[in-house]
């Protein structure tokens, strides 16, 4: 008979053993439940922050598309206005303008007051609606009217009627009656303006502003808009050593997007800022006479005085006293600065405007190039779309071109017996009136997400 020994005894002792591993394979099991658990229920969130994401994009995106559709009925009644002059007496184009960009916003609120008969019509839209979630839709004008890339120089071959002298580039950039030139003056007045702005209100903007030059900053901007080798002024070469030291490369083509400018020599975040409510990279041509500010008042105007600018806005704006007066036409805007402000000589005030006008400007009552921020939105997911829409304006036939008075006209026999000459255009001796102005489809000329 073998006889065990205690420590032997209880070394071949597999009693419990069962117990242990069932005990660590459902800890292990647990430990995986959870693991998988948690996995699926980030992967179910992520899911569904993904799709509250997509539906807060749609949301944003039909608010875009809603202002498209806005913008399409103003484009429709801002030509039908112009091409019937009863409707154009009658109707106020910044009324219209002023109905087309009224905010958006929905669900609807209704103030507390609202009667049942309200409150019954926003529930059955809501009922009928399929939007699932918020949008929030904002149009305004843009006013803007200091555009980089209107400093490029045109490259042009017109011939002068005079003298059959061909106009190359050379002689443009020597031109101080070029258009481009007289904007650099614009751009260079509103900078100066608003520095020594800057200056009376703060001592540390005195300091940090103190080296500033405008015109290098301008010639800068010149430099960055302009084809190669097309633009040369004095300050040529110093825009490029101060391009080569920042490690800048010019883009020598137009801006698209006024975040290039921060790329300048020179354009520190504190000079942009001086100008950044007046600059804007778009096409705007017409400058909405009942939205401009002081400041391009002044821009307008250099010389007009403080209170001079103060009774322009209290007679357009309205006083506690007074009711506004906004402008229904251009020609009230002159009346206004010429007759009752004596801002300007009429003949002064026409030079002034025919600046403007060459420089592809034009004082209007209702502006074309709007800005619209569409947010849309679905339980904690938010998308906005910043978009600058314009109307462009349908360009007008080119003039017919001028006969040499020493070559006889050839005069039909037929068209002996008529009293009056007919112009190209249909009016008579050439003295009707200009063809109303057209505006084309509205079209997205820039697009921002976030």
């Amino acid at each position: 008979m073998i006889k065990y020994t205690d420590h032997q005894r209880l070394t071949n002792n597999d009693r419990g053993v069962a117990i242990l591993m069932v005990m660590g394979s459902i800890a292990l099991l647990t430990y995986l439940l959870a693991e998988f658990t948690f996995e699926t229920k980030l992967n179910k969130i992520k899911v569904q922050n993904s799709q509250d994401r997509v539906q807060a994009r749609l949301n944003a995106e039909a608010g875009l598309t809603l202002a498209m559709a806005k913008l399409r009925l103003y484009q429709q009644a801002r030509n039908t206005i112009e091409k019937q002059k009863s409707l154009k007496e009658r109707i106020d184009p910044d009324l219209l303008q002023s109905v087309v960009t009224m905010p958006f916003i929905y669900p609807i609120t209704l103030p507390p007051r609202s009667d049942i008969i309200q409150r019954n019509a926003v529930a059955e839209f809501e009922k009928n609606s399929l939007v699932q979630g918020k949008i929030s839709l904002a149009i305004s004008p843009v006013s803007n009217f200091l555009n980089p890339n209107n400093l490029r120089i045109p490259h042009t071959t017109d011939k002068n009627e005079d003298d059959g002298h061909t106009t190359t580039n050379d002689d443009l950039t020597s031109a101080n009656s070029a258009p481009h030139e007289y904007l650099v003056e614009v751009f260079i007045q509103a900078l100066h303006k608003r520095k020594l702005e800057k200056q009376e209100q703060s001592e540390l903007a005195a300091d940090y502003l103190a080296d500033v030059d405008e015109t290098q900053l301008v010639d800068n901007l010149k430099f960055f808009v302009n084809q190669k080798g097309r633009f040369t002024s004095p300050l040529t070469p110093e825009s490029e050593r101060q391009f080569q030291e920042a490690g800048i490369y010019p883009k020598h083509a137009p801006m698209s997007s006024i975040s290039e400018m921060h790329l300048l020599p020179g354009w520190s975040d504190e000079v942009f800022d001086l100008i950044k409510g007046q600059i804007s990279i778009h096409d705007v041509t017409i400058i909405p006479l009942n939205k401009i500010t002081e400041k391009q008042l002044a821009n307008i105007f250099p010389s007009i005085t403080p209170e001079q600018s103060k009774e322009f806005f209290e007679f357009r704006d309205g006083t506690e006293e007074e009711e506004p007066h906004p402008f229904k036409s251009p020609q009230d805007f002159k009346k206004l600065v010429v007759s009752q402000l004596a801002i300007l000589e009429e003949e002064d005030y026409n030079k002034r405007i025919k600046e403007f006008a060459n420089a592809g400007l034009q004082l209007g009552i209702a502006g074309k190039l709007f800005k619209v921020v569409s947010r849309g939105g679905f339980k904690r997911a938010n998308y906005t779309i910043t978009a600058y829409i314009n109307l462009p304006i349908k360009p007008l036939p080119p003039a017919p071109e001028k006969k040499d008075p020493k070559i006889p006209e050839m005069k039909n026999p037929s068209d002996q017996d008529s009293p009056t000459t007919t112009s190209p255009d249909g009016g008579q001796d050439g003295n009707k009136e200009p063809p109303p102005m057209e505006l084309l489809l509205p079209r997205v000329v820039e697009i921002n997400i976030t």
